[in-house]
């Protein structure tokens, strides 16, 4: 009896007894579409770090030269705001790592720009709090991150939705 299942990834219909296969979730997907969509996820992952090195540097660059001067435009004090944001919220506690969902959660917040719209000394407690916040009323969220292992356009949407909301009312208590 032939068994048809619709792959997740690529949406084509194989015999799961003459293909190989593997279960992702309650779904079905081939093996090398699964391997397939790992690599997009560690290439986007490492696109990320890239990104993320090369604002640091960029904050480094700016805060060095920024020494120097007195008149800094509105575009090297962002800069500058931005590196400050972002090197705090790389800062974990020893014996405290975070999950990869919580890091692309709060990475995305850092890109969109949510995180520099709070005091520094508060950013440590803005990210507990997000991710609090996301545990408890949106875990699904989080489990689509962990499951699936990639960020599709209506999870990005909903995500900056959910920290737009939030970063509201942090910022007003």
């Amino acid at each position: 009896m032939s068994r048809l299942v619709k792959c997740k990834y690529c949406g084509e219909y194989f015999d799961r007894d003459k293909e190989e296969w593997d279960k992702v979730g309650t779904r079905y997907a081939h093996s090398h579409c699964i391997q397939d969509n790992l690599k997009k996820l560690e290439q986007r992952k490492r696109e990320e770090e890239l990104e993320r090195q090369n604002n640091i540097n960029q904050y480094h660059e700016v805060l060095d030269f920024a020494q120097f001067g007195s008149d800094l435009d509105n575009a090297t004090k962002e800069t500058i705001n931005h590196g400050q944001h972002l090197t705090e919220l790389l800062k974990q506690k020893q014996y405290s790592p975070m999950s990869l969902s919580e890091m692309t959660i709060m990475l995305f917040a850092n890109q969109k720009g949510f995180v520099d719209q709070i005091a520094l000394n508060r950013v440590s407690e803005y990210e507990k709090g997000l991710l609090s916040n996301i545990k408890s009323f949106h875990g699904d969220v989080i489990e689509q991150i962990e499951t699936n292992k990639s960020l599709s356009e209506s999870l990005l949407s909903r995500l900056e939705e959910i920290i737009k909301e939030y970063t509201a009312q942090f910022v007003l208590e």
